[in-house]
Order: C-alpha cells, then sequence, then structure tokens
C-alpha cells in the first residue's frame, strides 16, 4: 500500500465534505498515485497556534480524484465516508500510537513522505489505518460538530471554519481565533 504521509500547517483543507485540496493544500504532491493519506499536525508555530500539532489530523484510504475547480497545481481528492476520519485538533498524538513513524517525521524538515518509509514505518503507517478506519478505535475523537445554515464559509485569513449568527456550531479549536474572523467576516 502507498501512503503519502505529510504534515499540515493549518486546518480546513480536507474538509467536512471528505475534499482534499478544496484549500489548494499539498498542490501537485495531490497528484501523487497513493493508497492513502495520514495528514499529521507539524511542529512549528503555526500548528501549534491552531491546536493540531503533533496529532494524527485526518486520515483518508481509496481516495477518488477529480479535477480541482480551485487549485490547477493538483486534483481535488474525495474519499467516501467509510474510508475518511477527520480529527484536526482532537486527533490522537503521533508519537503514543506510532512512535517509529513520529520520530522519522518530526526529525525531518522534509513536509511529506511517499516512497522513502522503511519496512518498519511502513508497516506502523498501515497498523495506524488499521486502527482508525478498520477497527474504528479513535472514532469518539471526530469532529462531528459541523456548522450549518447558509452563511457557513471558510474564513481564508485564518484557515478556520467560522460562521455568522445562522450558524449554530461552529468547529474552532481556538475561540479567540473565532471571534477575530468572525469579526472579520461580518460584514460580508
Amino acid at each position: 500500500m502507498r501512503i503519502l504521509i505529510y504534515k499540515r500547517t493549518h486546518v480546513g483543507d480536507p474538509d467536512n465534505r471528505r475534499q482534499f485540496g478544496n484549500e489548494g493544500c499539498m498542490g501537485r504532491v495531490r497528484g501523487f498515485a497513493f493508497d492513502a493519506v495520514i495528514g499529521v499536525g507539524g511542529i512549528s508555530d503555526w500548528p501549534t497556534q491552531q491546536g493540531i500539532a503533533g496529532k494524527i489530523n485526518w486520515v483518508g484510504r481509496r481516495p477518488r480524484k477529480s479535477r480541482n475547480p480551485v487549485d490547477s497545481r493538483g486534483p481535488l481528492v474525495s474519499f467516501t465516508l467509510k474510508n475518511f476520519r477527520l480529527f484536526e485538533h482532537q486527533g490522537p498524538l503521533l508519537v503514543n500510537e506510532a512512535p517509529l513513524l513520529a520520530k522519522r517525521v518530526f526529525s525531518s524538515r522534509a513536509r511529506f513522505f511517499f516512497r522513502s518509509l522503511t519496512l518498519a514505518e511502513q508497516r506502523e503507517a498501515q497498523q495506524l489505518l488499521r486502527k482508525i478506519l478498520d477497527l474504528r478505535q479513535f472514532d469518539h475523537l471526530q469532529l462531528i460538530k459541523q456548522p450549518v445554515g447558509r452563511c457557513a464559509t471558510v474564513c481564508r485569513r485564518l484557515l478556520k471554519i467560522v460562521g455568522c449568527s445562522k450558524v449554530r456550531t461552529a468547529v474552532t479549536p481556538n475561540p479567540s481565533f473565532h471571534r477575530t474572523c468572525a469579526k472579520s467576516c461580518a460584514g460580508r
């Protein structure tokens, strides 16, 4: 199984519609011939502020690729509900679930890993996918709150899901960011 593992810097791509590339994240890399993806929060300032640092943010398996209307560098990658889990800031720490993989990912400046995994790292990645997607051991951590109503929008400035007064729930790991976004988006 060809597994793409990459370090994320922000939330929002993929989104609750199970679409990877909706904000252009990872550009041409989305066009690689992978069978599964594991998105892990990087450990720099931005992912730390977003609340995703060091955590398994999302996984997807058996991707379907189509033309991307937002970003011509790579396709829009979609997943079925059965083969996708989105955790964002609620995900488990990678170091606790796959220590070899965590050491490889966080000790390197590389943004993604695709063909360079050792056999042991590959085995850990496959076990992780099995635990998350087949055994459903982390389903209780999934983001289940979704924006509702016509005014839900992605705030491009902070890449957080926000909404106006017609939205009953917003998925935001940091309430102060949400207030800032809500003010800047209120006049649209």
